[in-house]
């Protein structure tokens, strides 16, 4: 188990880790579409709940997809979700996100390497 940039300090019984700053996110201007496109779905699936809206004009393919697939979202802790057909739930994140996410889980500590 490697511990990359991380420098702990033990001060009487308080364990101090320093990490690097985080680093500034990129964004293109599709990620960022897609960044309002989820938060219009949560914010329609916190006012109508389970029962789907109609709306029949889309900002973009991604929104329509979304909209599409309104009835397997949920929300969960301000997060929305994916429900797949075995119950699990897969969170909706934008591209952008989902690479920073997985170097996240996969530089942690708790990733192994």
């Amino acid at each position: 188990m490697a511990f990359a940039n991380c420098r702990c300090e033990s001060t009487s019984s308080t364990i101090t880790t320093h990490e690097p700053e985080p680093q500034q996110l990129e964004i293109s201007p599709v990620d960022k579409d897609k960044h309002l496109c989820i938060s219009r779905i949560k914010e329609l699936t916190n006012e109508n709940g389970e029962k789907r809206p109609e709306i029949d004009k889309f900002d973009s393919n991604f929104q329509k997809k979304l909209y599409e697939l309104y009835e397997q979202l949920c929300l969960n802790n301000d997060r929305l979700f994916l429900k797949n057909e075995d119950g699990t739930k897969v969170v909706v994140l934008p591209q952008d996100l989902m690479r920073h996410t997985i170097e996240k889980m996969h530089s942690s500590i708790l990733g192994g390497h």
